[in-house]
């Protein structure tokens, strides 16, 4: 059970950790000049599909741990 909360948090924490990442070069290279349009639209989608992407593991992991939960207490 621990190691499932431990490899939860870690898989949590590195998609968090790559969105800020991404969020941080996006910061870095505007700051440099002026990027173009088409890397610029990319870049605010990926951060965009990274941080859905990191909410939808979230509530899945919660959704299923409560689920789990509840069967649990069921018995």
């Amino acid at each position: 059970m621990l190691g499932h909360l431990f490899s939860t948090a870690l898989l949590y924490l590195t998609l968090l950790f790559l969105t800020w990442s991404v969020s941080q070069c996006f910061v870095w290279l505007s700051s440099n000049g002026p990027l173009p349009e088409n890397a610029t639209d990319f870049l605010g989608k990926l951060k965009l599909f990274l941080l859905y992407g990191e909410g939808s593991v979230f509530v899945y992991f919660w959704l299923t741990g409560a689920w789990h939960l509840f069967k649990e207490i069921r018995r």
